[in-house]
């Protein structure tokens, strides 16, 4: 990794915050939001393969109704409360709290009911190539609405990038916050529909420990016993639990490794690995390489 590349991924973003505030047409608060907004608005930071030009909170109230095109953004819209209705020229159909509506090409108008709210969380990414293409494997239908498993752990990712942009930003942090959003909305999709609740509820634990937890402890707070959780693991993920583990932190040390230049000490450590040694062994068994060599090759 050469000087230049470290300071690129380390340079500060400054976000600038904009509220807005708007009236329905009764006279009536239609619109409170608070936005962050990316002052790089330049080609070079756009062809970032992760790139925010804006994130914040927004509160609608009864009555609202507005008309969006997207262009040059992708917007990742997470309800936390209330209700909205969106049309396209599809149709028309209800976007519920805990809902997480992707728009990133066709014209969308948006209204919440008479004597209705909405809050929602709101991200938005550069309708980049890679972004888009990941998008279109998240949700194929554009607008996409995804009734996810776990709105609180999309809400937490969400929130961890708005709050790491108010006070300024390194591009390697926040492109780290960006992946792990759409990492955890890709894992929800992934598992909707065919794990049973009690191995979600496993795997809900392990992202809030992020990783940092052993098979038996994740069995016990569970409350199952470690030969029912290895089973569930084998029958649904093809994997034991403890390799499931492993696996999801070496992923996570190789975007680390990736994006940024801390010692490989310490991306031992924010994985869950104690021992340093026992990390690049393990490392090495999924990357041919140990941590510092692959570092160098990305």
């Amino acid at each position: 990794m050469d000087t230049n590349d470290t300071s690129d991924r380390n340079a500060e973003i400054l976000f600038t915050p904009r509220r807005t505030i708007r009236k329905n047409h009764n006279g009536e608060l239609g619109m409170d939001e608070t936005f962050y907004m990316n002052n790089d608005f330049s080609g070079s930071a756009k062809s970032d393969i992760l790139h925010c030009l804006a994130c914040g909170v927004s509160r609608w109230g009864g009555d609202w109704c507005i008309e969006k095109e997207y262009r040059d953004y992708i917007s990742f819209n997470l309800f936390l409360e209330g209700a909205v209705f969106i049309q396209t020229q599809d149709g028309t159909r209800k976007v519920n709290a805990g809902d997480l509506l992707i728009a990133r090409r066709k014209s969308l108008l948006m209204r919440t009911p008479s004597g209705g709210m909405a809050k929602k969380y709101c991200l938005l990414l550069s309708n980049t190539l890679i972004q888009s293409t990941i998008c279109d494997f998240i949700a194929p239908d554009d607008p996409g609405v995804l009734a996810v498993n776990d709105p609180a752990a999309v809400a937490k990712a969400m929130e961890a990038v708005i709050e790491y942009v108010k006070n300024g930003s390194s591009r390697r942090q926040l492109n780290l916050l960006i992946f792990d959003f759409l990492q955890e909305v890709r894992e929800q999709q992934q598992q909707r529909n065919f794990l049973p609740p009690l191995l979600e509820k496993a795997l809900g634990i392990l992202r809030q420990s992020e990783f940092k937890i052993s098979r038996f402890e994740l069995a016990q707070a569970c409350n199952i016993s470690p030969r029912t959780l290895t089973r569930l693991f084998d029958h649904y993920l093809h994997t034991p639990p403890g390799q499931y583990i492993i696996r999801c932190r070496m992923e996570k040390a190789a975007r680390m490794l990736t994006i940024g230049n801390e010692p490989v000490k310490t991306v031992a450590g924010e994985c869950g690995f104690s021992s340093p040694m026992f990390f690049a062994r393990e490392f090495r068994k999924y990357y041919h390489c140990p941590p510092s060599k692959y570092r160098k090759q990305k």
